[in-house]
């Protein structure tokens, strides 16, 4: 079993400026939700999957949440109350969920992925001698976060969040090898103050690091996956 977990709880501020009467994840896409197509990308056998909302959406989008319930097998939804101190924060908040001695990946919920090269990155990362992988892609945007690997090329160093240290990208999929894992990570992160504006997925990696654990890094092509992050890349997808 794996377990895959969106992380859906943004205020989506971004949208809401630009006119989006809905948050970014329901926004429909040629008639199907965002999250529907996000799953689409991440669909795999024997996986358990796990949606964090804000807890406001179940009285906003219960029709939503029961429409994704009844189309995705093994689906379950985690809430929080309100803005986090960061997506590691949101993602730590579906521990009772997520199975201990099993892999987890966290998805953002606005990258959409070729399912084939998705089930590649699982394979590798799964088979690969290593403690969790990252899912990288070419970018040079400053927006997105950027490995750094050792100096024979085949284990992550460090990860940068923010600044182009490297043509490596994350675009938004983050495995470990164990629920227990990430947990272990994430609370050995989340007990110090954040050195960035807040925790992400990324502090969790570079604790990691740090504790001598072994991060590969998966390079899928750049025409197998788009960001719909921002209203703009979203208008660039539907024209």
């Amino acid at each position: 079993m794996i377990n895959i977990v969106v992380l859906m709880a943004g205020e989506g501020r971004r949208f809401k400026d630009a006119g989006y009467g809905r948050i970014k994840p329901f926004i429909e896409i040629f008639g199907r939700m965002m999250v529907e197509r996000v799953l689409d990308g991440v669909r795999i056998k024997d996986a358990k999957y796990i949606l964090v909302i804000r807890e406001s959406f179940f009285r906003d989008y219960s029709e939503e949440l029961s429409h994704i319930k009844g189309k995705c097998n093994n689906v379950s939804f985690t809430s929080v109350r309100e803005t986090t101190t960061g997506a590691l924060s949101t993602a730590l908040s579906a521990y009772d969920k997520i199975t201990p001695f099993d892999p987890v990946v966290f998805i953002d919920s606005d990258n959409l992925f070729d399912n084939v090269e998705f089930n590649k990155f699982l394979d590798f990362s799964i088979k690969s001698d290593c403690d969790a992988c990252v899912l990288t892609s070419d970018g040079s945007s400053e927006n997105f976060s950027y490995i750094k690997l050792d100096a024979e090329n085949r284990f992550v160093s460090e990860i940068v969040e923010k600044r182009a240290v490297s043509n490596m990208a994350i675009v938004g999929a983050y495995m470990f090898s164990s629920g227990i894992l990430f947990q272990r990570c994430a609370i050995n992160t989340i007990i110090y103050p954040p050195r960035e504006k807040e925790y992400y997925m990324s502090c969790a990696y570079n604790t990691l690091i740090g504790m001598g654990g072994r991060v590969r890094n998966f390079q899928m092509d750049a025409s197998k996956w788009k960001c719909l992050g921002t209203p703009e890349q979203l208008n660039g997808l539907m024209l």
